[in-house]
């Protein structure tokens, strides 16, 4: 980021949608752009307010990544381009939920911002975005667990942030530092599972908390991002590094050109294998003082099953 300050004359967002990768953001974002009060940025996940500067990251994946960064205000600012007259302009980027500073950075740009979080089942999620990893060839370790074992040092060494299985997970810890800086009525927390199982209530949730009117005309049966075994590697490769192939297709190709391209390339992913039974236990033990802090801040509903082997 250039500048944390929002500029009365640039076309900015009034909402961000973030959450733990694999839990349903990208999901969250296309539902929402539906809406026809709601105008989404033509690029996904600027990751705008993550850092504090430009980042070069290394290591398996790394160019991908660092290709979708959006660290220039006025690259950021063209994003929202053609969304002035709606009552709200959104982005999604995952790495708002975890990254350190990212609080302080979205208040000084907006006091005002408007943020909603959806979570998934921290074990679900780290194995979910492990499998995602193997899924484009990133990820050598043939189990989450060996993945975790090996995070600090990674992290350490400057590899992608996609790697933080087990600290992406850590949503208690995340959340304390966005309600220690925005005001609760600023903050949306939801599940996945809420979301794919009934959607519709949770749709009506986020249309209160952004005060737009109730929209019934969402199309809630495309599957964004899936983890899984590509049947076409090659296909799988080339599809995840065209970052301005896909630019392009959201600003100028009608949203069912866009929903055939997602089937297409759910098509050409086979899913995983199920997480094994110690694995999980394994999981729920690591993750369950998390888990307690986030039923604290947002109750019961938001945690159901994710503590059950």
């Amino acid at each position: 980021m250039t500048s944390t300050t929002k500029s009365a004359s640039t076309t900015a967002p009034t909402a961000l949608v973030g959450g733990a990768q694999k839990s349903a953001t990208t999901s969250l974002f296309f539902l929402l752009a539906q809406h026809p009060d709601v105008f989404a940025s033509s690029l996904k996940e600027p990751q705008y307010f993550a850092f504090d500067g430009p980042r070069e990251f290394v290591g398996p994946g790394a160019d991908t990544f660092n290709k979708s960064l959006v660290s220039d205000e006025g690259e950021y600012g063209a994003l929202f381009a053609g969304g002035e007259a709606h009552q709200h302009r959104i982005e999604a980027s995952t790495l708002y939920l975890s990254e350190p500073g990212v609080p302080e950075r979205v208040r000084a740009f907006d006091p005002a911002m408007k943020v909603v979080f959806i979570l998934r089942d921290p074990a679900d999620r780290a194995y979910s975005a492990f499998n995602f990893c193997r899924l484009r060839g990133w990820e050598p370790l043939e189990s989450v667990l060996e993945g975790i074992d090996a995070e600090d040092e990674r992290l350490a060494a400057g590899w992608p942030p996609h790697f933080g299985y087990r600290s992406l997970s850590s949503y208690g810890d995340h959340l304390r530092r966005w309600h220690d800086v925005l005001p609760a009525d600023q903050i949306l927390c939801l599940s996945k599972r809420a979301l794919e199982d009934d959607p519709e209530p949770t749709l009506r949730r986020i249309e209160d908390f952004l005060d737009v009117e109730r929209f019934d005309g969402y199309n809630i049966g495309v599957r964004h991002n899936p983890s899984g075994t590509p049947r076409f590697a090659r296909f799988e490769k080339l599809i995840d590094s065209q970052s301005a192939f896909k630019r392009r297709v959201r600003e100028i190709a009608p949203d069912a050109v866009h929903r055939a391209l997602v089937k297409v390339r759910n098509w050409n992913v086979v899913p995983p294998e199920g997480l094994a039974a110690d694995d999980r236990a394994a999981l729920i033990d690591l993750f369950a003082e998390q888990i307690d802090i986030v039923r604290e801040i947002g109750g019961e509903d938001l945690v159901t099953g994710w503590d059950q082997s």
